[in-house]
This record gives C-alpha cells, structure tokens and sequence, in this order.
C-alpha cells in the first residue's frame, strides 16, 4: 500500500469514529505537529502561557472533531501538517485571546 493510500485509509478510519485509528495518527505526526507548533510560536507572551504539547492537544481535538463532520479533504500527510488554510486559524486567535491579562 502506498503511503498516500494508507494516509488516506487511516483519514477514513478516523472519520468513522475508528479509536485506534485515532491513536495511530497522533502516534504518526503529534511530533511533527509539536515541530511545526514550536517554530510558529514566536510570541514570547504565548510561549509563556502555552507549549507546544497545549497547541497540539487543541489542533489534534479541533482536527479530530472537524474529520469526523467531513470538513477536511486531505490526499496526503503534507496537507495534514500544512495546517489549515490562511483564514481559518481559529485556535491560534483563541490562544491569543486566552493570553490576554485579564482575559476570561
């Protein structure tokens, strides 16, 4: 099986609501995630308050939520660590609202 064709299984195992197809992709990428996190977090207000394993939780749970419903249409592991298009970032706007002083 090629590894765009068992990327692609284990995207249609996760959407069925699959557990270990779940555990499998964050086994997979979570450290390439964390990668990507880790050299896109350059406030230093963020850095104090989130790390990298925070960001990689919401984006995992936001991903996992979002498969099931159908709302992502990935070919291969790249899209998957590319993150969302340009004007969908609603975890990072969410984590700089939360950084906030006296945010709720």
């Amino acid at each position: 099986m090629s590894d765009d064709s068992s990327f692609q299984d284990l995207i249609r195992r996760v959407r069925s609501g699959d557990d270990d197809a779940a555990a499998e992709l964050v086994r997979r990428y979570e450290p390439a995630i964390r990668r990507v996190v880790r050299l896109r977090l350059t406030d230093a207000r963020l850095r104090r308050v989130f790390d990298s394993m925070d960001v990689c939780q919401s984006v995992l749970g936001s991903f996992f939520v979002r498969a099931a419903m159908g709302q992502y249409d990935l070919d291969n592991s790249d899209q998957l660590l590319k993150g969302p298009p340009q004007g969908d970032r609603s975890d990072a706007a969410g984590a700089r609202r939360a950084a906030r002083p006296g945010a709720p």
